[in-house]
């Protein structure tokens, strides 16, 4: 537990570097970042709290991810300022941990992209671990012109979604922070559990009959829908797009 505060309080004074060498004050750094409210940032500068998989991805979409390395900001290792090759910003060659550069993975992100991370979600992992900790489970990150305000990415397993969603198909998610905000029908990424057992799943979601409720619904109507209390949910997201290989090569 030490051991992580003080690893935290670390990552925190190296955002108040770039914040000093920026010559702006907390605020104005938490309106850069897109925070109506600036106590996320007061928090984490006094390493109240880690930074998120929601800040990393916040500040590599701001003017600068162009300037400074997140690699330095997670890890310490390497230059503060990127070098800048071939008009691509790309992280330094110093040697980085692995697993303090998961948010990213230590690929090169352009400066024009949205890095967005790709987990491995299998059926006994939910999402509750991967909200929690960024770098849980997590394959390598991909870039989709245009696509905004998406927490992660995943591999369909089985074919209970088709042919809307196919097995090795990737799904682009955001997360829902309250499922009083569902909206029928559409299709979902949900963790729940269930007389001690957990369980992943992407489904469609409705209301049930029975109040406080809800009804999972599989494309494939060889499975039966599912319904389960709205309060076994303990993580869910909602599936923004979808991407399919179509080569076998």
């Amino acid at each position: 537990m030490q051991e992580k505060s003080e690893k935290n309080a670390e990552i925190s004074a190296r955002i108040k570097t770039i914040i000093e060498n920026e010559n702006i004050n907390r605020n104005v750094f938490a309106r850069k970042l897109g925070y109506e409210r600036s106590q996320t940032i007061y928090d984490i500068l006094n390493a109240k709290s880690a930074p998120s998989h929601d800040f990393y991805e916040r500040f590599i979409n701001t003017e600068y991810s162009e300037v400074y390395n997140v690699s330095w900001i997670i890890s310490g290792k390497g230059e503060m300022l990127k070098s800048k090759k071939n008009n691509e910003y790309t992280y330094t060659d110093s040697p980085v941990i692995a697993d303090e550069l998961a948010v990213f993975g230590g690929k090169k992100i352009l400066s024009s992209g949205k890095a967005i991370p790709l987990y491995d979600i299998r059926t006994n992992i939910g999402l509750k671990s991967i909200f929690a900790n960024v770098q849980h489970n997590f394959i390598d990150t991909i870039i989709i012109p245009n696509m905004t305000n998406a927490d992660g990415a995943m591999y369909v397993i089985g074919d209970s979604m088709a042919p809307s969603l196919k097995a090795g198909d990737i799904v682009i998610f955001k997360k829902i922070n309250n499922t009083k905000y569902l909206i029928p029908g559409d299709i979902y990424v949900l963790s729940y559990e269930i007389d001690g057992d957990e369980y992943c799943v992407i489904k469609r979601v409705n209301e049930a009959p029975k109040r406080g409720f809800l009804q999972l619904t599989s494309e494939d109507r060889e499975h039966n829908p599912i319904v389960i209390p709205a309060k076994s949910i303990n993580a869910i997201a909602l599936i923004k797009a979808s991407i399919r290989s179509y080569s076998m090569g």
